[in-house]
C-alpha cells in the first residue's frame, strides 16, 4: 500500500488521470505542473520535453512516487 493507505494500483491510476488533465487544453484549470507539486503522496519531477513536443501535441509529466517495486 502507498503511504496514505491506498493501493499502488489506485495511486498510479490517479496519477494517470492527473497527467491527462494538465498541460495543453487542460481538463481542470489551475493545476500546477511545477516541480515539487504534490499529488497525494507523489510529487511532480523536474524534466524537460524535447524541442517540438508542443507543436506535435505531446505533453507528459513525471512523478516521484517513492513506491517500491513489487
Amino acid at each position: 500500500m502507498a503511504k496514505d493507505g491506498i493501493t499502488k494500483e489506485l495511486l498510479l491510476a490517479i496519477l494517470s488521470l492527473d497527467a491527462h488533465n494538465r498541460g495543453y487544453g487542460a481538463g481542470i484549470e489551475g493545476l500546477s505542473d511545477e516541480p515539487g507539486t504534490k499529488v497525494g503522496p507523489a510529487s511532480i519531477l523536474n524534466f524537460h520535453l524535447p524541442d517540438g513536443a508542443k507543436s506535435a501535441g505531446f505533453y507528459a509529466l513525471a512523478y516521484n512516487t517513492n513506491l517500491r517495486k513489487g
